[in-house]
């Protein structure tokens, strides 16, 4: 039997849950966004023909955004786990609900006890940026440059 604390307990985590998927959908559309505004960049720098490293650069450093916020992200997706986790534990045994890790909103107090450190982060920020469908347009893009960049050096290119 559900007590009046426990269906408190329940309501706010499904509006906790409701509250972060909708933050997750924006970050897909923040990143989105980053990436039109990369190509948008990298179609500038070669309609005015600027140096293929400064198109690199670019490339790099759009890259570098993306996968930060998709870091981010990716700790509301675990969030949102552990809600749904917390929230199925309910409907088995509705004093499930006694840990901290099941209490709502609780989202930067678990990050902030599983957090590596500065090189942690860096890590994390890597294996975002290494995810296929974050790095595919940046590599593309890159070697599209290094490309232009080997052309434009070469004694042929005029």
């Amino acid at each position: 039997m559900m007590t009046e604390t426990d269906a408190q307990k329940r309501n706010e985590l499904r509006e906790e849950w409701q509250i972060l998927q909708t933050q997750f959908s924006r970050d897909d559309l923040v990143c989105l966004a980053i990436k039109l505004v990369c190509t948008l960049v990298f179609a500038t720098l070669l309609i005015f023909s600027l140096h293929g490293l400064i198109g690199a650069f670019f490339v790099a450093v759009f890259w570098v955004m993306e996968s930060m916020a998709r870091t981010t992200q990716a700790r509301i997706a675990e969030r949102l786990l552990a809600i749904e986790a917390s929230l199925a534990l309910t409907t088995q045994d509705p004093s499930a609900l006694s840990g901290a890790q099941h209490q709502a909103f609780y989202l930067h107090t678990a990050w902030s006890h599983s957090r590596l450190g500065v090189l942690g982060l860096l890590k994390e920020y890597a294996s975002n940026a290494m995810r296929p469908t974050v790095a595919f347009p940046y590599v593309a893009l890159a070697a599209f440059s290094f490309l232009l960049l080997a052309l434009q050096d070469s004694p042929s290119f005029t």
